[in-house]
């Protein structure tokens, strides 16, 4: 379930983050926060143009005054379809400061928008953006090989949208990101369709030196596809990563999945053999779909977020 808590910009954000104080008035608060993410840059009036993907870092300056809370970005260089790359620089934008309940423990969640908060570099228009540590995070079960990665040393996530020079479309998002909502599995020899809520998939994309390879692995955590069947833990590998104007799926077929052992190792498995698997990421990255075929015996149909919001 999920508890909204409204609250002071130094109670959520600047107690846990590297913090200033104003001599001058003991009111004011500044703090800054670095944070990576991939950019999904898109053509925002010809669906021809392929999308572009790049690693970048945006500077966060978050600031408390008179009462008032503001935040800025600075981008890093901003890959373009067309070769080139910009960055940019907002004016101070109002936030909507609160705190959200994810899995029982309160994570900040600050939300901002504004039509033309250009300062300098390239224009930005129709941003929508967050600042957030409501992200979900995996299950409990060990997994070797598959340390938990954060955008930031802060736990905190960027989550942009925004359009530059009126002419492409940038979204963030992160290669280790975990999704959490309804898996709903069906069987010819099941009575009937069964519901898991506590399912959560973990899409951990594959780099080289930063760069995206079009590799993910998926890790399944607290899988159980029916009432009888036990609880599971399951990683599937390599499968394709592909994107577009809509967002990106990771797709793959006949993938003989890896159990998890209670100390984290993983066993080929080839009876639990996925004879399909797509996962499809829309929007402004956080929401997603999947759909999955296991050993002739289990469809999966999931949809559900990788944030609370």
């Amino acid at each position: 379930m999920r508890k909204f808590f409204k609250l002071s910009l130094a109670a959520a954000i600047l107690l846990p983050l590297a913090s200033c104080n104003d001599d001058s008035n003991k009111n004011s608060y500044t703090t800054g926060v670095a944070i990576s993410a991939y950019n999904l840059v898109t053509a925002v009036d010809d669906a021809s143009v392929k999308p572009a993907v790049g690693l970048s870092g945006y500077n966060v300056t978050l600031k408390h005054e008179d009462q008032k809370n503001s935040v800025q970005i600075k981008s890093g260089n901003v890959v373009l379809p067309d070769g080139g790359s910009i960055s940019f620089t907002t004016k101070p934008m109002a936030v909507n400061v609160s705190t959200v309940a994810v899995d029982d423990e309160n994570r900040a969640l600050i939300k901002f928008t504004s039509e033309n908060p250009s300062e300098s570099g390239a224009e930005v228009s129709q941003l929508n953006g967050m600042i957030t540590q409501s992200g979900y995070y995996p299950g409990s079960a060990e997994v070797k090989g598959y340390d938990l990665l954060f955008p930031s040393s802060t736990k905190h996530y960027s989550i942009l949208d925004y359009v530059l020079n009126e002419k492409w479309r940038v979204r963030t998002f992160w290669r280790d990101v975990t999704f959490m909502g309804s898996t709903i599995t069906t069987g010819s020899k099941m009575p009937g369709p069964y519901t898991n809520n506590k399912f959560r998939y973990r899409i951990y994309m594959k780099t080289t030196n930063g760069a995206l390879t079009g590799k993910a692995d998926v890790i399944f955590y607290n899988a159980k596809f029916a009432e009888k069947v036990p609880e599971m833990t399951i990683v599937i590998r390599d499968l394709d990563v592909k994107f577009s104007n809509s967002g990106y799926t990771v797709s793959g077929t006949d993938i003989i999945p890896d159990m998890v052992s209670d100390g984290g190792e993983l066993t080929p498995t080839p009876p639990f053999i996925f004879n399909n698997f797509t996962f499809t990421v829309v929007g402004d990255l956080t929401q997603a779909t999947a759909s999955y075929e296991v050993a002739g015996k289990y469809n999966g149909q999931f949809q559900g977020s990788s944030i609370v919001k």
